[in-house]
């Protein structure tokens, strides 16, 4: 059964969105050929069909055949925002502290890095003040 869309990507539609962006688009054999692992084509375009119902991609048809060509209909960075969100919300009682904090006790995040995203921080709040 899928996925409801505000799910988001599981780890191998990730990938295979992650095929996607880098391609612009792809047919199934386009993302096949970009994964690490060999993945059987019918298992690449059912999970391509999931990812259509989610609202991730797009198809039309090919203008060599009758194979579909895929696009994003949703910018990475957007992707990225959403999985956030839902892991902070699922994992960290919806807190951003709890999973920055969990980043640093992990030691997944330096000193100089929270001192990057603090100057980072202090840079937007001027530029929302009027």
């Amino acid at each position: 059964m899928p996925r409801k869309p505000d799910e988001g990507l599981t780890l191998r539609e990730g990938q295979i969105m992650e095929a996607i962006w880098r391609l612009g688009e792809a047919t199934v054999e386009d993302v096949g050929a970009q994964l690490e692992d060999d993945l059987a084509d019918s298992t690449i375009r059912t999970l391509l069909g999931v990812m259509e119902k989610k609202g991730y991609v797009g198809s039309r048809k090919s203008d060599k055949g009758k194979a579909k060509v895929y696009q994003p209909l949703v910018q990475k960075k957007e992707a990225q925002g959403s999985a956030l969100r839902q892991l902070t919300q699922r994992l960290f009682e919806g807190s951003a502290d709890l999973l920055v904090a969990r980043l640093v006790e992990d030691r997944q995040l330096s000193l100089k890095e929270l001192d990057r995203l603090r100057r980072k921080l202090e840079a937007q709040q001027r530029e929302e003040k009027p």
